[in-house]
């Protein structure tokens, strides 16, 4: 993690680096987008997924925005694996050459910021740094006992901290290919609070469903690293890594782009974030992000969604969708409008493609919410598993059991004590 306070120094020193000065980009509409800086939130240890998660988020949503260009640092870290770079702009270490990039990209603001815990309270905040005159214009934190509510939350907070409240998106972005084609390179997708082989397994498939596209050629994953096995190739290109020969084998290649992204949990939710990186204009071109709540194994049909999104192509057509479940009878609500009553008595059938969310109620269960892909022409299923309330304590058969046999103690003690003929005075007996 690169250290924001030293980071924003060497901006300072490599100002001159850069194509126009501040004040230039300040002159009004036609010296186009601010070019803005958005640094990996920070975060301890145990929010480490969180934070990335938010990051990404966050990316995404200033990404639409036409008053500024967003990118992140993550995002140049890619750029900066190809060794090519380091030479060109004579920088010595990623510190100096990801600095060194940030200023000719012009990058006149910095976005900084937090995530954290406190008591049951999540905590993010945000900082505006101009980076010529190495000083905070303006913060905003959020706060809330529910992490799903940190994405809206952050998009707000970022929009109040950049003043863009109101701002316009930019143009939907669609891949235009070449009359002789054009390639991409698929890297490794990160995997954030799901297992190395999910992120691996999701990262073949993301290269297959690009090969559907027609006139994208697609290198994929498994076709790099089979040629990263040959020590020859890392001599050749005079990479230092796996991840710099990465880059420069599809530079090698001749690619366009490049696609990267993750694979991560928001609180309940499961999140797919993907981006398309131009190698020729040295720029992320396109990122898109697939949340929802469910099963892991929706990760499939999510990841579908957002590759076509990636590229520009809408999703058309209708499906079906069911679900199955433990209980033998409930309620569903499906897009928090239409109420079923469970068992279906057939799927619900043309439904749009896209993203549907179910809320499952049964008596004496817990309900539960989550979401499917329907996709064109098939059928999904959703299953819940639902929860059983705790039984009230005076339902529990202990209790009963108990107050029985202190009954029965009582009616007992009573008997014998009638069986025995008084002398003088009274008997008097109590049964609880």
């Amino acid at each position: 993690m690169i250290k924001n306070a030293v980071f924003v120094l060497l901006l300072v020193g490599l100002s001159s680096l850069a194509n126009k000065s501040f004040a230039e980009e300040a002159e009004g509409p036609a010296a186009g987008p601010t070019s803005v800086l958005i640094f990996n939130l920070e975060s301890d240890d145990e929010l480490k997924d969180l934070a990335k998660s938010l990051t990404e988020e966050l990316l995404l949503h200033l990404g639409q925005k036409s008053e500024i260009a967003a990118t992140g640092e993550s995002e140049i870290a890619v750029m900066l694996a190809h060794e090519k770079d380091k030479k060109l702009l004579m920088c010595k270490d990623d510190r100096s050459c990801l600095a060194q990039i940030s200023t000719a990209l012009n990058a006149s603001k910095a976005v900084v910021g937090r995530v954290g815990r406190l008591g049951s309270s999540y905590i993010a905040t945000l900082k505006l740094t101009d980076t010529r005159k190495v000083s905070v214009e303006s913060a905003e934190s959020i706060s809330t006992e529910d992490p799903k509510e940190l994405p809206e939350l952050m998009r707000a907070a970022a929009d109040r901290l950049l003043g863009l409240s109101g701002a316009k998106a930019i143009a939907t972005f669609t891949l235009e290919v070449g009359s002789e084609g054009t390639s991409a390179a698929v890297l490794d997708l990160e995997g954030h609070g799901v297992s190395a082989a999910t992120a691996a397994n999701l990262t073949d498939l993301l290269s297959l469903e690009l090969k559907k596209f027609k006139g994208l050629n697609v290198v994929s994953r498994s076709e790099i690293q089979a040629m990263l096995q040959y020590q020859t190739e890392k001599m050749v290109l005079s990479c230092q890594s796996d991840t710099s020969c990465l880059i420069e084998i599809g530079g090698a290649l001749g690619v366009d782009y490049l696609v990267s992204g993750s694979i991560g949990r928001l609180g309940d939710a499961l999140v797919v974030s993907l981006k398309l990186l131009s190698i020729h204009e040295a720029k992320v071109t396109s990122r898109v992000s697939e949340t929802f709540e469910g099963d892991e194994g929706e990760l499939v049909r999510a990841l579908r969604f957002a590759t076509q999104k990636l590229v520009g192509k809408k999703a058309e057509g209708e499906g079906s969708l069911t679900a199955v479940s433990n209980v033998d009878a409930g309620l569903l609500t499906i897009n928090g409008k239409d109420e079923l009553k469970y068992p279906l008595t057939k799927p619900l059938v043309g439904l749009p493609v896209g993203k549907h969310g179910i809320d499952f109620k049964a008596k004496g269960y817990y309900s539960l919410y989550k979401e499917g892909y329907v996709e064109p022409n098939a059928m999904t299923q959703i299953r819940f598993e639902l929860t059983p309330l705790p039984t009230p304590w005076y339902k529990k058969w202990w209790v009963w059991t108990v107050a029985g046999t202190a009954i029965a103690g009582g009616v007992t003690t009573a008997v014998l004590l009638s069986t025995q003929e008084p002398t003088t005075g009274t008997v008097i007996v109590f049964v609880p």
